[in-house]
């Protein structure tokens, strides 16, 4: 198995579980975890972006303010890191709302690519 620099003991989802139902039609662009564990998925099609939490619940939905269907990818960010920005895909315009927590920041918000040389331990 590949090693990832970041992650040598292979923790970063051991706490994950699949299986929220989303609504709509279509799929997440774009996810990221707050500091809660939370996932934030943002849902194109729906115009906005979801909640979940660690057991796979939805807590809430935050819309596009002007009623965008599509929407693109997200980030959090500000000063404190808790503030969400993201466009409306249809209308070009941006947007940013304060989540209730900062977004992560460490070992589980940085992907891992594989080495094309593995080394064996």
């Amino acid at each position: 198995m590949p090693q990832c620099p970041k992650d040598p003991s292979h923790l970063t989802f051991v706490n994950i579980k699949a299986g929220t139902y989303v609504p709509g039609n279509g799929g997440p662009d774009g996810i990221h975890y707050d500091v809660k564990g939370n996932l934030w998925a943002m849902m194109a099609r729906l115009g906005g972006i979801i909640e979940i939490d660690p057991r796979g619940i939805i807590l809430g939905f935050v819309p596009i303010p002007n009623g965008d269907t599509a929407t693109t990818n997200f980030a959090f960010g500000g000063p404190d890191n808790q503030s969400i920005y993201f466009e409306g895909a249809t209308s070009g315009t941006f947007w940013r709302f304060k989540a209730p927590y900062p977004g992560l920041i460490g070992r589980a918000a940085f992907a891992c690519r594989r080495s094309p040389k593995v080394v064996p331990r």
